[in-house]
């Protein structure tokens, strides 16, 4: 039992070593592992194998304002390729490839595998006639065969080196397998510094030439201080990671409740849809027996009519073939000692009552769009068949609109349908259309609004716009309702007086002597308002505004203005203008007097001579 278990484990742990040693291009184990940027590792080879493009040209301060500054600058353009992993841009500086690190990690693990004391393909690092390693150097870190180690022990350089077997640094594990880190550019010298101003590793070379004057440590002096910044940016990350992994789960949960939820309305819908299916096929097998049982209670009622009516007509004919035969056939006194028999009965019959026109009619309809009272399984389906049929010569309207409105209100009549036996009929889904058309003046239609009422009938509204006859017309079906098209005269509605009611202008307005009147009358010393007495006062109360003496009654300005615009402008065209534009005009009175036209806002005009006052009514 406990050898299955050692043997799983191993198992999984060689599949996990596995998967750490893969590359994600070739598949393969790593060959020269190289970290990119993102911290996705490749082989060397296949870095080189990634087609790279042009991420964006440098700016390094020049002018590229002109085009020949730009095209001057093509040449400082970067190349990136992009990691198969995440898709991240990396950039390729002018050491290519070459200056993305080894990746150590991978490279342990690599060394780790390949410590197998019985593989063949394990050579000794030192020695050129491809001996079989034995043994490595912890220092070195290179693998030796059993020569190379005497030879190492012999010399005084490495004499101190701690050589162990390939079982042991196999047991011993990574930590204990290290492998030499070389400067990219000066590939025979190790990475020993670190230059803090350009935060990389250097060796002695690069100390001595581009890092001269850089702040440069041993790297084994600031590797403490740099791992606890890295292990504080790890911490830091922490909550992010934590965060991220709760709003993947949250959003798995979600992806599972929407699922979950698709599937709950799914079955929603098609149980509906099946019940509404099944629904419409008992509807429509209800409908189908009701016209059966239509057409059949007509059929047998017509039957009915034409048994009487043949019964009837076949005493009829016998009583008539009877009585004339006998008037062709007996003598006076044989007929005589029938005629009461043949004479009642004849009377009888010809006082008969009877209905030659058939009973009933053929309509029958199919109104689909109508929503079935009947509820079937719950639900209510549209489609009704319907016996009678709206018949416009019996539909009618009624309301004041139908042949009077007022100027700009809200017009609204009744209409009311009718089958064609004058029964009221309101089932709906009739086409009900109406239009008011002038036609005085600018001849213009005006649309109507039709609305259904909640006892079946139709309103129908309209706000006339234009003064005069008018013609309304309703149509049923396209065919016009009784009375239709109706004679409707458009007038000017009952108007409110702007003015007040009073005796006089001098008394109403204290004295004013520019207060004035629709009445027309002035009075003398500089009046422009009537008095008392004076010439052309009513004599009685009035409107100011209209002259009008009934209290109760509308004011009649506005009507006497649109009715007598056409005469106010045949009189303008008719009084000569003056080169200043003036209003007034002079001619001569029939008493040879200047004459002078003032406009008021009441439209009338007043000529006003030295003596008297005439009022000319536009």
């Amino acid at each position: 039992m406990s050898d299955s278990v050692d043997y799983k484990d191993n198992t999984i742990i060689q599949e996990a070593m596995d998967s750490r040693l893969t590359c994600g291009i070739c598949r393969g184990r790593y060959n020269d592992p190289r970290l990119l940027p993102c911290l996705h590792t490749y082989c060397m080879s296949c870095l080189q194998g990634l087609e790279s493009h042009v991420l964006f040209y440098r700016d390094d301060g020049s002018d590229t304002s002109s085009l020949s500054s730009m095209l001057s600058h093509l040449g400082n353009k970067a190349s990136a390729i992009m990691c198969p992993a995440c898709g991240t841009e990396v950039e390729l500086s002018k050491g290519g490839l070459g200056v993305f690190p080894v990746d150590f990690m991978a490279q342990r693990i690599l060394v780790l595998d390949s410590l197998n004391p019985n593989s063949s393909n394990l050579i000794c690092d030192l020695c050129t006639d491809n001996s079989k390693a034995i043994s490595r150097c912890v220092e070195c870190m290179v693998n030796v065969c059993g020569f190379c180690v005497q030879a190492h022990k012999r010399q005084r350089k490495t004499a101190g080196h701690g050589v162990i077997s390939l079982h042991e640094a196999q047991r011993q594990g990574t930590t204990q397998i290290h492998c030499p880190v070389h400067c990219p550019k000066h590939t025979q010298e190790e990475l020993k510094f670190f230059c803090e101003t350009c935060d990389q590793p250097v060796c002695r070379e690069c100390c001595l030439v581009e890092h001269r004057e850089h702040l440069v440590e041993y790297t084994e002096d600031v590797a403490e201080h740099h791992a606890r910044v890295i292990a504080n940016l790890i911490s830091r990350l922490q909550p992010h990671m934590q965060a991220i992994m709760a709003g993947k789960a949250a959003s798995e949960h979600l992806e599972c409740m929407i699922k979950e939820r698709g599937e709950q309305v799914k079955c929603e819908v098609n149980h509906y849809f099946d019940n509404f299916i099944q629904a419409l096929q008992s509807h429509r097998q209800s409908l189908v027996t009701q016209i059966g049982q239509v057409c059949d209670t007509r059929s047998k009622s017509l039957q009915s009519q034409r048994i009487q009516l043949q019964q009837i007509l076949t005493d009829m004919e016998h009583s008539s073939r009877l009585a004339s035969q006998a008037l062709a056939d007996s003598n006076n006194k044989e007929l005589m000692s029938i005629k009461p028999l043949i004479s009642q009965r004849l009377c009888h019959l010809n006082r008969i009552s009877y209905q030659s026109t058939p009973k009933g009619d053929s309509t029958l309809q199919f109104k689909p769009k109508i929503v079935s009272k009947k509820v079937v399984n719950g639900m209510q389906v549209p489609g009704i068949v319907d016996t009678k049929i709206a018949d416009c010569n019996k539909s009618i309207a009624k309301g004041d609109g139908l042949h009077r409105a007022n100027l700009g209100q809200l017009t609204t009549i009744t209409v009311s349908l009718q089958d064609a036996m004058e029964q009221a009929y309101h089932h709906g889904a009739d086409e009900i259309m109406a239009e008011l058309l002038a036609i005085e003046g600018r001849t213009r239609a005006y649309p109507c609004k039709v609305a259904e009422n909640a006892d079946g009938s139709y309103g129908v509204s309209y706000t006339p716009k234009q003064l005069g006859a008018h013609s309304l017309q309703i149509l049923v079906n396209g065919h016009h309702i009784r009375g239709s098209p109706y004679s409707v005269s458009v007038k000017v509605g009952w108007q409110e007086h702007t003015g007040i009611w009073h005796c006089c202008t001098f008394c109403s307005s204290e004295g004013n002597k520019q207060a004035t009147c629709a009445c027309g009358a002035i009075m003398p010393g500089g009046f422009k308002g009537c008095g008392h007495s004076h010439q052309g006062h009513p004599g009685k109360w009035h409107w100011s505004c209209c002259a009008v003496n009934a209290r109760d009654a509308e004011c009649t300005a506005r009507r006497t203005a649109l009715s007598n615009n056409n005469t106010l402008a045949a009189l303008r065209s008719r009084i000569p203008s003056t080169s200043s534009g003036s209003t007034d005009h002079s001619s001569r009175s029939g008493d040879g007097g200047p004459v002078k036209f003032i406009e008021k806002p009441t439209l009338d005009k007043r000529v006003v001579s030295k003596s008297k006052v005439k009022t000319v009514s536009l």
